[in-house]
């Protein structure tokens, strides 16, 4: 059990991690470092990418404990979709604003769509709402191969 929770842990990971890395490329344009050289960029990405993938991680480890079952991404009910909806949206809202508000650890450019009340990028939020359920499933699908 735990090798396969070890196995299953770091494949959740990597598929994040690289899923992740491409949602951030394609929207990185919505930010003021749209213009930044691919030297000062790709840090950067990589960087964002694995903590993202860490926190689809920690989406799994939650929906463990609340399912008290390693396997649940393999059987999905709808009350785990809406959870991962609902708390992708409020751990990105958190993020988004925790980091744009008050630490100033990035910034929107004028392209970027903004969710009204929050002043918070829409594609971040979408992020964290969709990829973890898209991670899942690729993993599901790798596993039982």
């Amino acid at each position: 059990m735990r090798k396969f929770i070890l196995k299953l842990s770091l494949l959740i990971f990597i598929v994040g991690f690289l899923i992740n890395l491409i949602w951030e490329f394609l929207h990185h344009y919505l930010y003021m470092c749209a213009d930044w050289p691919f030297s000062q960029l790709m840090p950067l990405m990589l960087r964002v990418s694995a903590g993202d993938g860490l926190i689809i991680l920690f989406f799994y480890f939650i929906g463990y404990l609340l399912n008290n079952n390693y396997k649940w991404i393999f059987n999905m009910k709808q009350r785990d979709y809406y959870f991962l909806i609902l708390l992708g949206f409020f751990i990105a809202a958190f993020i988004e604003i925790l980091n744009v508000k008050y630490l100033g650890r990035w910034s929107y450019n004028k392209y970027m769509p903004i969710i009204p009340w929050f002043n918070i990028g829409v594609t971040p939020v979408l992020q964290m709402m969709i990829l973890p359920i898209i991670d899942f499933w690729i993993v599901k699908k790798i596993l039982k191969k």
